[in-house]
């Protein structure tokens, strides 16, 4: 059996562990379906192998070698395949079309419900099968020339159907039940498009009621006394804590940003508020989104070199200077 069967296969068993309804094969199903989508992105790269190797492209170790005539090739080594990422490494050479945020997203709800599934997250399965049914979809037709209607088995194919139609019709009542919301920062109004649980991670998060934020009655704090009621339609929770909230909407917003500045280098978009600790001190905005906290000091007092968040309990020195300082009082 190819790659490409044994993608079906395991999409296929994935659908019918989710038509029994029992929580251990919902799991199963969004294990065998992402399965599924991994065999298919390799069965791309089984397809773009030079003849002499059709493996070639989904081996992990590649290693240059001469053939009889001289010129230099390269053979796969080993059984180790290829991971998620090196696959997203070698289809970004190759000019191959994914869309990556959804694919990263499948993947952390696959790894969110591996280690935290409840009974209270059967809308989870169904958001995860959902996402993975249009990533699916799309390769099959795009990618592979397959027609997805036809190689699925024709007795499966409407519970992939039945399934995207009911999640995204809840979708659609979650995102606009956001459409009224209005935040100081801009960035919180963005991120709040990002939505997240932050009991299960499901994007299936809808406002239930709003109080904006300019209604907020003067001195008083910002999380207290006026703030927005929410509820989770994936796990049932209410949500109520909103720094965690915001914090969760400002990490799924900057994930893209915040993973290039920490593997290419550069300033991340967000830090730690030495305020309320939360992710949601916003370097663009000046201050957390969440606490409103600014900091006090911008240059260090005796140099004027800049001063970071974590130097803000310095007494407006940075830290060499700070350094400095305790060192001369000492002696």
């Amino acid at each position: 059996m190819g790659l490409l069967q044994n993608a079906i296969y395991s999409i296929e068993v994935g659908i019918e562990d989710y038509q029994e309804g029992e929580d251990k094969r919902n799991v199963s199903a969004v294990r065998n379906v992402y399965a599924g989508i991994l065999l298919l992105l390799k069965e791309k790269l089984v397809r773009l192998s030079p003849e002499y190797d059709p493996d070639l492209l989904i081996k992990k170790r590649l290693i240059p070698q001469k053939n009889k005539a001289g010129d230099v090739e390269f053979i796969g080594a080993g059984k180790t395949t290829v991971n998620l990422k090196e696959i997203e490494v070698r289809f970004k050479n190759l000019g191959v079309s994914v869309d990556w945020s959804r694919l990263y997203e499948i993947s952390r709800l696959r790894n969110e419900l591996e280690h935290y599934y409840t009974d209270k997250s059967p809308g989870l399965v169904r958001e995860t099968l959902a996402k993975s049914f249009l990533i699916i979809r799309d390769f099959l037709t795009n990618e592979l020339d397959e027609s997805p209607v036809s190689i699925i088995d024709r007795d499966l194919w409407p519970a992939f159907l039945e399934i995207e139609e009911v999640f995204f019709a809840e979708e659609k009542v979650c995102k606009e039940s956001f459409k009224g919301f209005n935040w100081k920062y801009e960035t919180i109004n963005q991120a709040v498009k990002h939505a997240k649980c932050y009991f299960c991670e499901s994007s299936l998060v809808q406002l239930i009621e709003h109080e904006p934020y300019d209604d907020k009655p003067a001195g008083k704090p910002l999380f207290k006394e006026f703030l927005t009621k929410m509820q989770c339609n994936s796990c049932g929770e209410p949500i109520d804590y909103w720094p965690d909230f915001f914090e969760k909407c400002v990490e799924e917003l900057l994930y893209t940003d915040s993973y290039i500045a920490a593997t290419e280098g550069g300033i991340p978009p967000y830090d730690s508020c030495p305020e309320c600790g939360k992710n949601t001190f916003i370097f663009e905005e000046g201050c957390c989104v969440a606490c409103d906290y600014k900091p006090e000091h911008e240059g260090c007092a005796r140099c004027s070199n800049h001063i970071g968040l974590d130097e803000q309990d310095l007494n407006g020195l940075c830290s060499y200077c700070a350094n400095l300082a305790e060192k001369i009082r000492r002696e």
